[in-house]
């Protein structure tokens, strides 16, 4: 896809998924903090399986971005950057308005950050791809 994005003429950004959940977090703590549990995991007892997953997503969205020299917005940091992020979220993943408006202020943060780049480097689509 980025690919595709590119040879459009335009930049892909991707980004890193954020979760409230830590790995050491048991059930209680989990419903205590309001926060919604996959229902791929039975009553979240295996909540590091599922923190290891997100990690192993981001280290990968890391990885490709790299290689393709593609900007990555890191949203795990942004919302993941106390246990206070759980006001961001409904459930174990999903933002609710006050996470959509940290998103949205990163993304446009890279947006214009990658607009700017782009306009003091020549020509367009510039960059080499493997």
């Amino acid at each position: 896809m980025i690919g595709a994005i590119d040879s459009a003429g335009s930049t892909a950004i991707v980004a890193k998924q954020p979760t409230p959940l830590r790995s050491d977090w048991g059930p209680n703590l989990i419903r205590e903090r309001g926060i919604g549990f996959p229902y791929f995991f039975t009553g979240g007892e295996r909540v590091g399986d599922f923190v290891a997953l997100v990690a192993a997503y981001n280290q990968t969205i890391r990885r490709v971005g790299f290689e393709m020299r593609t900007p990555v917005v890191d949203l795990a940091a942004r919302l993941e950057a106390s246990d206070r992020a759980t006001p961001y979220f409904w459930d174990e993943i999903r933002t609710n308005v006050r996470g959509r408006r940290v998103i949205i202020q990163a993304l446009a943060d890279a947006i214009i950050k990658t607009a700017l780049h782009e306009s003091e480097s020549a020509p367009p689509n510039r960059r080499n791809r493997r």
